[in-house]
């Protein structure tokens, strides 16, 4: 007998061990299970990696809202001396009533003492373009952010003006609970941005002894990083 002989023989010979028939609808079952399973860890994954990324989400978000604003306290106005002359722009605010249009200027004057310095002035001005300043405060324009912050009370006709040092495309502001709209004019001549809030029924009651909230954003509407509370 050659090797490819036994080699035969030896293929015909019947196994040592007998294996039992497959159970074809139990290994059906098993894989189905095992399937149903990948799928569940699989979905929960995603679910977990798309709760991960709202999360961060909805966290920038209120992060964002939460530095929005930032208090301010409302300085007092005093008297405009009526001969005080605008310096540069003449800014109109847009509101008027029976006195005329309340518009909003710097003034170069000198105090007791004889030093220079830079005042805001909120003014009336009539049709024939005469102002009749009302109240002022002085005005530091070193310093980036905002500056000056003041009541339009008791000339009641324009609730809160004040101006902001540095690039600054809108402001937002928060009083009372509710927004204050507020508006805001560049004036080149100084390298500032004035700001006044336009009338609101519950706006009337801003004193100096009211807190605001006050923000500033760039062009591009982010949060200026000295866009919160008075420039210092």
């Amino acid at each position: 007998m050659n090797d490819v002989d036994r080699l035969r023989e030896a293929m015909a010979e019947p196994p040592d061990q007998c294996f039992a028939p497959v159970d074809v609808a139990r290994v059906m079952r098993i894989g189905g299970r095992r399937r149903a399973r990948r799928r569940l860890l699989t979905g929960a994954a995603m679910i977990v990696a798309f709760m991960a990324v709202a999360g961060s989400v909805l966290g920038v978000q209120i992060f964002r809202d939460a530095q929005d604003h930032s208090t301010v306290t409302v300085s007092a106005p005093h008297t405009a001396a009526t001969d005080v002359v605008p310096m540069g722009t003449v800014v109109d605010t847009g509101i008027a009533d029976a006195e005329g249009r309340a518009v909003l200027f710097f003034a170069h004057v000198r105090d007791a003492t004889g030093s220079a310095k830079y005042q805001l002035v909120l003014a009336h001005k009539a049709a024939d373009g005469k102002l009749t300043p009302t109240l002022t405060i002085d005005a530091d324009l070193s310093g980036n952010g905002f500056h000056s912050v003041t009541t339009g009370h008791p000339g009641s006709y324009v609730p809160l003006f004040g101006f902001f040092v540095g690039p600054v495309q809108h402001f937002k502001s928060v009083y009372a609970g509710g927004p204050l709209p507020v508006d805001g004019q560049r004036v080149p001549e100084l390298n500032v941005t004035i700001f006044w809030a336009l009338p609101k029924y519950d706006a009337e009651g801003i004193t100096q002894a009211s807190v605001v909230q006050l923000s500033a954003f760039d062009d591009q509407g982010a949060l200026l990083d000295y866009g919160q509370g008075p420039g210092r």
